[in-house]
């Protein structure tokens, strides 16, 4: 079993703690700190999937990483790459992809960066971002079963095969677990309200009702988690869910439901697949094959 590591969560979480605040003053602790604690986390995510292989990790370019790879690139004597931004960015037209979001980082986010480049095999996405190479990486080695998406981030469960999440404080450890292509929803009751838990198919289509409020994706609008799996709840197949989600945006947009539901899907799905010309492969939502 290989990990998939989503190292831009674990590079934001454990980054954090190299930083406290002490009688109202903020406190940085040393590097070698927080190095020895991201090592630690490596290893236990690789002990908790029982890894017979060396993990994987993946982080989302950014303009600053790219100027660093292409450093690197120029002493070995190969051109420089051209930092493409998330393909999603452009998509997104009623919000602002990741709009809420504040781009503080923790004050050894940089130096982690670093670390993981000269410790572990690490793979950068330029024009998407890490979730979707760790799916196109799983996806297509689903046949052997030899992969594991290890991340705390919902979002990647709509991809089949098998899935880890790590505690980190409030949040329980998740799995191992594994989701075939159509999946499963679940509506769990939190002190905060109801969410929606699965993965697989069945969880991108809810994804397709609620929305994301964390990625500032809308959704279909005015569905909470409730409302989107009483609609979903009696789907058993691929075609059945289509029909629920299809049905729930032609009702509220009217002529202009394929637009809106195309957007909202080109910004919640996670990239599976690469065309033959190297492009993204996208969900369509009015093929009845469901891909192009």
């Amino acid at each position: 079993m290989q990990p998939l590591i989503d190292a831009d969560v674990l590079r934001y979480e454990v980054g954090s703690v190299g930083e406290y605040k002490e009688n109202g003053e903020k406190v940085y602790r040393d590097f070698d700190f927080v190095r020895e604690t991201f090592d630690g986390k490596i290893k236990d995510i690789c002990e908790a999937v029982g890894a017979t292989q060396p993990p994987i990790l993946y982080l989302t370019g950014d303009p600053l990483l790219n100027a660093k790879i292409n450093k690197s690139r120029t002493r070995e004597g190969l051109d420089p790459v051209a930092f493409i931004p998330n393909f999603r960015t452009a998509i997104a037209e009623g919000k602002a992809y990741k709009g809420t979001r504040k781009g503080d980082k923790p004050f050894h986010y940089n130096n982690l960066t670093a670390h993981i480049l000269s410790a572990y095999r690490t793979i950068i996405a330029n024009g998407c971002e890490a979730d979707d190479l760790i799916c196109i990486e799983q996806f297509g080695r689903l046949d052997g079963k030899d992969t594991i998406i290890c991340t705390r981030d919902k979002d990647l469960r709509q991809c089949p095969g098998w899935h880890y999440g790590w505690e980190c404080g409030k949040q329980p450890e998740f799995g191992p677990h594994e989701y075939d292509m159509l999946g499963t929803i679940e509506l769990v009751k939190t002190k905060s309200g109801y969410k929606i838990t699965g993965g697989g198919f069945a969880f991108f289509c809810a994804q397709l009702l609620t929305g994301d409020v964390v990625d500032n994706i809308g959704g279909l609008g005015g569905v909470g988690p409730v409302k989107a799996y009483e609609l979903l709840k009696d789907c058993t197949t691929t075609d059945a869910y289509l029909r629920a989600v299809r049905e729930a945006y032609k009702a509220k947009w009217g002529g202009a439901w394929r637009a809106v539901a195309q957007e909202q899907c080109d910004l919640l799905w996670m990239i599976r697949e690469l065309n033959e010309d190297g492009s993204y492969k996208r969900f369509i939502i009015d093929d009845e094959e469901s891909q192009s």
